[in-house]
Order: structure tokens, then C-alpha cells, then sequence
């Protein structure tokens, strides 16, 4: 089974909700942990699992019910999910967040799916490489794969001229800025 197609398709479908739902006013709650919650998250959430339940293997989503350690120990191969990852983003309504599907496969990433809803584009790395593709609503799995552009992936130690961290405007904190300073003393 190709599970490449599912995977994008449901990350398509659930941007394509998530984008409905930011053009209206909507309710924010706040989970345990105190972190935002959405219609958008729990929507997006039931599209990809929906989706990936046909696939054979179990679906871990930041909007799932706790699934205890025992129970997932157990898993091999299972999706990862992150929903709508950049909740505070979207209820600030800056377009910085994601749809975010992974394959992990004996605890390490064997294939994974970003859609940036409000750009229309989808990012996939899987074993093989790594593509991009825009403007990708209304397209077919196929057409998007037709059109994609294939990225270079790996980089040689030459090649590195300046390196780039990546940290969350929304959860930034002091630890991460001296993080950031002692890699730029290097």
C-alpha cells in the first residue's frame, strides 16, 4: 500500500477545513497544559485520522486521547500527527502554521508531510527524497506529484556558509536565546 497518497491527501483535506474555519470567528479553549485548542485542531484531527485508520498502522495525534506508554511501546510503525501545529499562530491569524504527518518506523522518520494551508504548499520527504510543491488545492495526488520540485537534500560541510536555527516566535524563551547565542560564538 502506498501510504505516501493518504498521508497527503489527508494533510490537503485538513488544511483545506483549517482555512474555513481561520476566515471565521471561532472559540479558543485551553487544554491541561494550559496550551490552545481549536475547532480547527479538532477538525483537522478527525480528517487525518479518519484518513490514516484505513492505513495498517495506528495514529498518534496531539489532539488523541491519552494512549498510555505501555500500549504504544508496543508500535513499530505508526503515524505521528500534529494536527494544526502553530495553534497560537492561527488564533493570532499570522498564516505561520502547519498540518504535520510523520511515519515513524522503529522510532525514527521514515516519511513525513507539511502543508502550509494558508501558502498552499506541501512539503514531503520520504527514504527517497524530498519535494515541494505550490498550489496544490483542487489538484489530484497525482498532478501534485507530477508538478512537484524536487529539493536537494544532505549538504556538504563546504557547502555550509552559515548556520540556520529554527525556534517558535510564540514559545521562545530565555534558554532558547542563549541557546542561539552560544551557537553563533562558534
Amino acid at each position: 500500500m502506498d501510504l505516501l497518497k493518504p498521508a497527503v491527501e489527508a494533510a490537503l483535506e485538513a488544511g483545506s477545513q483549517i482555512l474555513k474555519i481561520y476566515g471565521q470567528d471561532f472559540e479558543v479553549e485551553f487544554k491541561g497544559d494550559e496550551s490552545p485548542l481549536t475547532t480547527a485542531d479538532k477538525a483537522s484531527h478527525e480528517i487525518i485520522v479518519t484518513a490514516l485508520e484505513q492505513t495498517p498502522f495506528p495514529v498518534l495525534s496531539e489532539e488523541s486521547r491519552e494512549i498510555p506508554f505501555e500500549e504504544r511501546k508496543q508500535w513499530e510503525t505508526y503515524w505521528l500527527v500534529d494536527p494544526l501545529d502553530g495553534t497560537k499562530e492561527f488564533i493570532k491569524k499570522n498564516g505561520e502554521f502547519t498540518v504535520n504527518i510523520a511515519l515513524i518506523k522503529n522510532g525514527v522518520p521514515v516519511m513525513g508531510v507539511v502543508y502550509v494551508p494558508v501558502l498552499d504548499t506541501l512539503y514531503v520527504g520520504t527514504e527517497e527524497g524530498a519535494w515541494k510543491a505550490t498550489e496544490c488545492s483542487g489538484k489530484s495526488f497525482d498532478e501534485i506529484v507530477q508538478s512537484a520540485e524536487h529539493l536537494k537534500i544532505g549538504i556538504k560541510k563546504q557547502e555550509i556558509k552559515k548556520l540556520r536555527v529554527v525556534a517558535s516566535k510564540s514559545h521562545c524563551n530565555d534558554e532558547t536565546l542563549k541557546f542561539i547565542e552560544e551557537l553563533e560564538a562558534v
